[in-house]
């Protein structure tokens, strides 16, 4: 997957400065999204729904 690693340095400050500055020119350049995405990251990932499904063999947990 590309993205970002971040780690961070003086908690919470790191984090804040990451928010304050980094976010909006990475909003600006495109390669961060304005606003949060919907559904879960398997659906967006792989487009066949927020589960997996009955045929595969982990399905059968999803009630534990």
């Amino acid at each position: 997957m590309d993205g970002f690693n971040l780690a961070y340095a003086l908690n919470p400050g790191t984090w804040e400065d990451v928010i304050e500055y980094l976010v909006p020119v990475l909003q600006r350049r495109g390669v961060y999204p304005q606003k949060a995405e919907h559904g879960t990251l398997r659906a967006r990932m792989f487009g066949q729904g927020d589960r997996l499904p009955a045929s595969h063999r982990g399905s059968g947990y999803r009630h534990l």
